[in-house]
């Protein structure tokens, strides 16, 4: 799933029922990384809730990560994550299937299949 702009107050909910649709049956996952690459900004409330869907992923046994952190993002999460709860890669894989996208524009999230 790649993300597109702010992860804030306003955008957060969006995130968080895009996040929870990939878990609704009969959606069978085994993992899911968040591509973080093209976020311009994570608030408290945006990483509090990848730090939630990252605990509900992992009792359901999906592999779940962050990848494309900014350097902002990162150290945001060393102070607020310093148990890793929420695994990171450097980068994104990327593969020829469809990925959910999130575009946060102006207060909204826009969720649209995205080829790679």
């Amino acid at each position: 799933m790649h993300v597109i702009g702010e992860i804030d107050l306003l955008t957060e909910p969006a995130l968080t029922r895009c996040l929870a649709e990939q878990l609704r049956p009969p959606r069978e996952i085994g993992s899911l990384v968040v591509d973080l690459t093209s976020v311009t900004f994570v608030g408290a409330r945006g990483l509090s809730a990848l730090l939630a869907f990252a605990n509900s992923a992992t009792s359901r046994d999906v592999e779940f990560r962050v990848a494309g952190c900014s350097p902002q993002v990162l150290r945001c999460l060393d102070i607020i994550d310093p148990h890793d709860t929420l695994p990171r890669q450097a980068r994104p894989r990327r593969s020829g299937s469809p990925r959910q996208c999130l575009d946060g524009v102006r207060g909204r999230l826009r969720a649209e299949n995205r080829g790679w």
